[in-house]
C-alpha cells in the first residue's frame, strides 16, 4: 500500500473513532446545526450547499443563496440528466418552428406568491429586461435575438438572426421567471443591488429566514404545481453552513443531516453502518456532476508546447487519485472530458479518442520528453530544458480542500517519476483564485464551470473560453490557450442544429483539437456527493429509483434535484 493510501486509511479510521466517541457522550446534547427549532420530521436538512451567511435572494444575481434558483424561483424547463431529455416546467411546451423562430407556450394557472397570476407579459419582461440591463448574466442572448412577439394569451414567438442552439438550450433551464409588476419600475442599479429577501416568486418554497449559520426555506402551500407535479412533503428545507468535511461526517453520523453534499472521506466505511443511501450501492456511489481539470499555463515554457503537455497527460495516473484519494467515489475522466451521461455522450467521438486519446503511460511520457531534448543533465533526477536550465513548476489548489490537496501530491509524484520537478502548493482560496484568473500559475485544478448540462457546449466553452486577453479570466481556459480554429469550431457547433451529421462532425473536430493540443487535462468526474439518511425521509434517488439527483447545489434543482425533493416521503415511525 502506498504511503498516501495508508495515511488516508489511518486518517479515516482515527476520525471515525473520535466522532463515535463524541456521539456516545452526546457532545453536550445540543444540535450544533440549530435545526432543533424545527420538527425534523417536517424538515429536510442539506449540507454542502450554503458556504457563507446567506445574503443574496435576488434571482438576477449570480450565485444567490441556497435554493433561490429552482425552489423559490423557477425556470421554463428542467433537464433530466439521466435520460438527456427536457422536462416542461413553467412552459407547457417549447419548439423550433423553423431555423430562426422558437415558440414558447406558458402553462396555465401559474401564480405568484402575492396571489397574482403569472402571464405571458411576465415572460416577455423576463427576457427583455436583459436587453435593457446589460449587466444581467443572460443579456448576451440579445446578440442573436431580434424580437419577441406575443401570439396568444399564453404564447410567444422569439425571432433570432443567428440562433445559438446549444446556448439556447442552456438558458431554457437557467433563466428564472420574474414578476413584471415587482421589477418593471426599478432602475438597473436597484435591480443589481437589491438583496430581495422575501421577494415575490412562483416556486414550491418561499424565503423563510436567513441566519448567520443557515438558510431556511418554507413550503409554499399554494404552489401552482401541486396538482401537476405533486406537493412536496417537507415543510422546511434547511441549508446549514458546514464548511468542514469532518464536521459534516460527524453530523451525518448523529443523524442531523438528511442529505450530505459535502465530500465524505471514508464513505465506504460508514455507509452501511449508518444506513446511508447513495445513487449506486457500490463505488462510485453517485452520478458524475462535473469534471476536475488540470489547467496548464500555455504562456509559460515548456507548457506552451503541445508535445510537452501531452507528456504530462501520459504521466498522470488518475486511477490512483480515484482509489487513494477518493476511495472510489469518483470516476476517471474520459480523455475527451465528456461526462458519461446521455446529453454529452451522444457527441463523443470514438474516432478522436482512438486516434488521439491518451491513458496513463509513463514510458510514453518519457519518450516524448526525450524527443523534446529535455534530459537530466546534472543527474539530480529532474530534467533540464534544452539550454541546461532547471524546469520547475508549482501545482496549486486552495488550502483546506483536502481531496484536491492529496490529488496534486500524487500528481507531483507522478511527474517526478518521469523527471519533471513539480511542487504541490496550497495558497488560501483568495490567493489561489487571483493566481488562477490572472494567469499567474503553472498548473492548477479547477472544476467551477464544467458541470453536467443539456449540451457539451458548456464544457467546451469553459475549457476553450475565448476571451483570454482580459486582465482577469474568470470563466475557464485559465491557462489562456489561444487557437482560432478551436474557438471558431466551438462557435460553429453552437450555430448548428442539434444531433445533425454536421453538428456531430463539428463536435468530433473540437475533440480532436483538444486531444492533439492538450491545453488542459481532464482528470476525474466529481460525483454529486449525495449521502442520504432514511431516518426521516424515504424515496431518495437510486439506480433502481432514478427519480432525480441527490443534491441541493445551486443550478441543479432544475437538473433533477427538485424531482428528488418531490419524491420524498416521510419515514414510517
Amino acid at each position: 500500500m502506498s504511503s498516501v493510501s495508508s495515511s488516508y486509511s489511518h486518517l479515516v479510521c482515527c476520525m471515525l473513532v473520535v466522532l463515535s466517541a463524541l456521539i456516545a457522550v452526546g457532545c453536550g446534547g445540543e444540535n450544533a446545526l440549530g435545526t432543533d427549532v424545527l420538527d425534523p420530521a417536517q424538515t429536510v436538512t442539506i449540507s454542502g450547499v450554503q458556504w457563507a451567511p446567506p445574503q443574496i435572494f435576488n434571482p438576477f444575481l449570480i450565485n444567490p443563496s441556497a435554493g433561490i434558483d429552482g425552489l423559490v424561483y423557477e425556470q421554463l424547463f428542467h433537464f433530466n440528466v439521466q435520460t438527456g431529455r427536457f422536462v416542461p416546467w413553467l412552459a407547457e411546451s417549447g419548439e423550433w418552428l423553423d431555423k430562426t423562430h422558437y415558440r414558447i407556450v406558458l402553462r396555465d394557472g401559474i401564480r405568484w406568491t402575492d396571489g397574482r397570476p403569472a402571464t405571458v407579459e411576465d415572460l416577455i419582461f423576463t427576457y427583455e429586461i436583459a436587453r435593457d440591463v446589460p449587466a444581467l448574466q443572460y443579456s448576451s442572448i440579445w446578440d442573436w435575438i431580434i424580437g419577441i412577439e406575443k401570439t396568444g394569451e399564453r404564447t410567444i414567438v422569439i425571432s433570432f438572426n443567428n440562433p445559438r442552439y446549444h446556448k439556447w438550450d442552456y438558458w431554457l433551464c437557467n433563466i428564472d421567471l420574474v414578476p413584471k409588476h415587482v421589477w418593471e419600475n426599478k432602475s438597473a442599479d436597484e435591480i443589481m443591488g437589491n438583496a430581495n429577501p422575501g421577494g415575490v416568486s412562483s416556486g414550491p418554497y418561499r424565503f423563510g429566514r436567513a441566519l448567520e449559520d443557515r438558510m431556511i426555506l418554507v413550503r409554499n402551500d399554494d404552489w401552482w404545481g401541486n396538482d401537476i407535479f405533486g406537493a412536496p412533503a417537507p415543510k422546511y428545507v434547511v441549508f446549514p453552513i458546514v464548511t468542514s468535511n469532518s464536521v459534516a461526517l460527524g453530523s451525518v453520523m448523529k443523524g442531523e443531516i438528511d442529505l450530505c453534499n459535502n465530500f465524505l472521506p471514508g464513505l465506504e466505511k460508514i455507509k452501511d453502518q449508518y444506513g446511508l443511501i447513495t445513487y449506486y450501492q457500490d463505488p462510485p456511489y453517485n452520478l458524475p456532476a462535473n469534471v476536475a481539470i488540470l489547467f496548464l499555463n500555455s504562456r509559460t515554457a515548456p507548457l506552451d508546447n503541445p508535445m510537452f503537455r501531452r507528456a504530462l497527460a501520459y504521466a498522470i495516473n488518475s486511477d490512483h487519485i480515484v482509489t487513494q484519494v477518493y476511495g472510489g467515489q469518483v470516476q476517471r475522466a474520459d480523455p475527451t472530458g465528456l461526462i458519461n451521461l446521455p446529453a454529452w455522450q451522444r457527441y463523443r467521438s470514438e474516432a478522436s479518442v482512438r486516434d488521439h486519446g491518451f491513458s496513463y503511460d509513463p514510458r510514453a511520457a518519457r519518450q516524448l520528453l526525450d524527443r523534446l531534448g529535455l534530459v537530466d543533465v546534472n543527474q539530480d533526477g529532474f530534467r533540464e530544458d534544452t539550454g541546461g536550465r532547471p524546469i520547475e513548476f508549482s501545482i496549486i489548489v486552495p488550502n483546506g480542500w483536502t481531496d484536491w490537496m492529496e490529488s496534486i501530491r500524487l500528481i507531483a509524484a507522478d511527474l517526478e517519476a518521469v523527471g519533471i520537478n513539480a511542487v504541490a502548493e496550497f495558497p488560501d482560496f483568495s490567493v489561489y483564485w487571483d493566481k488562477l484568473t490572472s494567469g499567474a500559475f503553472d498548473m492548477a485544478i479547477n472544476n467551477f464551470n464544467t458541470k453536467i448540462s443539456a449540451t457539451p457546449f458548456t464544457y467546451w466553452h469553459c475549457v476553450a473560453y475565448n476571451e483570454i486577453d482580459r486582465e482577469k479570466v474568470e470563466y475557464g481556459n485559465y491557462g489562456r490557450y489561444g487557437n482560432p480554429e478551436l474557438f471558431e469550431g466551438i462557435d460553429r457547433f453552437n450555430l448548428l442544429e442539434k444531433d445533425t451529421p454536421e453538428s456531430l462532425a463539428a463536435a468530433a473536430r473540437i475533440q480532436t483539437i483538444l486531444l492533439e493540443e492538450m491545453p488542459s487535462i481532464p482528470l476525474w468526474y466529481n460525483g454529486f456527493w449525495g449521502a442520504c439518511s432514511s431516518r426521516y425521509w424515504t424515496g431518495w434517488p437510486t439506480e433502481d429509483n432514478p427519480r432525480g439527483v441527490s443534491t441541493g447545489w445551486t443550478d441543479f434543482w432544475q437538473l433533477g434535484a427538485l424531482q428528488m425533493l418531490l419524491n420524498l416521503k416521510p419515514a414510517e415511525k
